[in-house]
């Protein structure tokens, strides 16, 4: 289940330079804390409109994950606390048969959201530009489309529309070891079936269909979270 608290502040993180290497613990490069665990940036891996995503090493553990830190912006915490609600409905699913990615924690790190999740290899667009977007073999494309149809179709029965599908939203797990085997990350822009507002755009192409949900979504999430996201922990 992933456990939501508060603890301390992306935007005081040095850039990330150096990783330590072997077993022990790595090069200390800025720690985010939760009120349970301690979290030492190794890398950064990227940077979005949300905020950024960076590499970490959990003290105690040795465990390597991702943690996304929203920008400490309204607008951008209302939308975590959207995306925490709904992870919190799937920690309760098993996030490995259904190919979504497993969510572990929620905290406050001076009021920046982080969330913590495994750490997965590659998403798909940079695997593809890699190859010079070279067109895969039909027996690559029919499991990896099977796989994004079963993270779908457990959407569905939950009532859920993630509305941000794409190749930098689908991640390989580990290329080497379990080739083109993926899962569906980022639920930042998803949204339950009956909060969902459908448009349609009339243009020189046709008619674009777009989801999403509706401004003030985030003052009434029945059905998501029904406990507060994130909790007072002392500073660190």
């Amino acid at each position: 289940m992933m456990q939501t608290t508060n603890g301390g502040n992306p935007a005081g993180l040095p850039a990330p330079t150096a990783v330590g290497g072997g077993g022990g613990p790595p090069t200390k490069q800025g720690v985010l804390c939760s009120m349970k665990n301690t979290y030492e940036v190794l890398d950064f891996l990227g940077r979005g409109t949300f905020g950024q995503v960076v590499k970490c090493w959990k003290r105690g553990t040795g465990e390597v994950v991702a943690v996304k830190i929203l920008k400490n912006h309204p607008s951008y915490a209302r939308q975590g606390q959207i995306e925490v609600g709904i992870l919190a409905r799937l920690s309760g699913e098993n996030a490995d048969e259904h190919n979504l990615v497993r969510a572990f924690e929620c905290f406050q790190h001076r009021s920046h959201t982080c969330l913590v999740f495994e750490m997965l290899e590659q998403n798909l667009y940079d695997f593809l530009k890699q190859n010079k977007f070279s067109p895969l073999p039909l027996k690559v494309i029919r499991p990896v489309l099977q796989q994004v149809a079963t993270a779908l179709r457990k959407l569905k029965t939950m009532g859920l529309i993630h509305a941000d599908l794409k190749p930098e939203n689908i991640m390989l797990v580990d290329p080497v070891r379990q080739p083109y085997r993926v899962k569906v990350i980022d639920f930042g822009s998803a949204s339950h079936v009956s909060k969902a507002v459908l448009s349609t755009e009339v243009g020189d192409g046709g008619s674009n269909v777009s989801c999403s949900w509706p401004p003030g979504l985030h003052t009434s999430q029945e059905g998501f979270c029904p406990t507060p996201l994130c909790r007072s922990s002392p500073s660190h």
